[in-house]
C-alpha cells in the first residue's frame, strides 16, 4: 500500500472538497496540480506573464478571490451542518421548583470503586431559570446554591 500512498495523496489534493469548493492544491499553491498526462500530451493552461512582478500581482488578486470565496462558503456550510445538529438535538426544558440530579464527576482519589459509584447526585431544585440553557439550583440539605447548564442536570 506504500507504494500507492503518493498517488492517494494526489488525487485527495487535486479533489475538489464541498465545503471551501476548491482542491487543497490549488489554495495552498495557487494553480491545479499537473498529472503525468498533462506532461505528456502538453498542458491546457494559457496563463502567461510579461514578468515576476505581473505573475505575482495576478496571484495575489486571484487568491484573494478565491480566499474570499471560500470565506463565505465556509460559513454558509456552517450555518448548515448547525441547522442539520440542531434538529438532532433538544433541550429539557425545567420549571421552577423540579427536583433534579446534577452530573458530578468523581474526584480521582475514589478510584478503586469508582466505576460502580453513582455521578448524578440528587437534591437538587430549580430556583430560577436564568435562559434557556442556564438554572440557579439550590441543594436542599446545604441550601448552596449555583448556576449550571442544562446538559449537567436530569429528572430525579
Amino acid at each position: 500500500w506504500h507504494t500507492q500512498l503518493q498517488l492517494a495523496f494526489f488525487c485527495y489534493n487535486n479533489t475538489v472538497h464541498m465545503a471551501p469548493g476548491f482542491e487543497p492544491s490549488y489554495l495552498f499553491l495557487g494553480r491545479k496540480l499537473r498529472a503525468p498526462n498533462d506532461l505528456f500530451f502538453g498542458t491546457t493552461s494559457t496563463e502567461y506573464y510579461r514578468n515576476q512582478g505581473h505573475y505575482a500581482n495576478e496571484q495575489y488578486w486571484k487568491m484573494r478571490e478565491v480566499y474570499g470565496n471560500v470565506a463565505t462558503k465556509l460559513q454558509r456550510q456552517q450555518r448548515m451542518l448547525k441547522k442539520y445538529y440542531d434538529r438532532s438535538t433538544h433541550i429539557t426544558k425545567y420549571k421552577v421548583g423540579d427536583h433534579v440530579a446534577m452530573y458530578m464527576p468523581l474526584p480521582p482519589s475514589t478510584l478503586p470503586n469508582r466505576k460502580f459509584k453513582s455521578i448524578l447526585r440528587t437534591l437538587f431544585v430549580i430556583k430560577k431559570i436564568i435562559s434557556d440553557h442556564n438554572y440557579l439550583i439550590e441543594h436542599q440539605q446545604t441550601r448552596k446554591c449555583k448556576v449550571v447548564h442544562h446538559d449537567l442536570l436530569r429528572y430525579v
